[in-house]
Parts: structure tokens; C-alpha cells; sequence
């Protein structure tokens, strides 16, 4: 899925002993800049910038595509 036409965000899942759960990640070319994840087991979703210079309309787009994307049914 394309962000702002420049930066490529995809649905991912982690289900270790630290954590349980789907978020997205959002990249431009190979970097990583955030992550957003959404923790079943905590009930709680939290935001990881791994850049320090994330452009606000970037942070707003992802935190919709998040909702979107995580409002849908999975299925099995």
C-alpha cells in the first residue's frame, strides 16, 4: 500500500513472548521510519518512530491506514 505516494506501508504481525499482536510498518525505500502495533494480549496499540524526522501528515496518514486496515475481519 502506498502512503503519500512516496512511502510503501504494510500489515504485519509479531507473536513472540514480548508481544502479541498486528500493527503496520511504514517505509521509504528499504527504511523503516515507524511502526504502529496493536498488542491483544495488553489491549493497547502504541506508535515507534525509528526515524527522527517523520513528517506529521506521514504520522496522521499511518494512524488511518492503521484503523482501516485493522478494523477489518481477518480471515481464517
Amino acid at each position: 500500500m502506498k502512503l503519500l505516494k512516496q512511502y510503501d506501508a504494510l500489515i504485519a504481525s509479531d507473536i513472540t513472548n514480548a508481544r502479541d499482536g498486528m500493527g503496520v510498518e511504514v517505509y521509504l525505500e528499504d527504511k523503516l521510519l515507524l511502526e504502529i502495533f496493536k498488542d491483544v494480549s495488553l489491549n493497547q496499540s502504541s506508535m515507534t518512530l525509528f526515524d527522527k524526522h517523520v513528517p506529521l501528515e506521514l504520522i496522521e496518514a499511518s494512524i488511518e491506514y492503521f484503523k482501516q486496515a485493522l478494523s477489518e475481519p481477518v480471515d481464517h
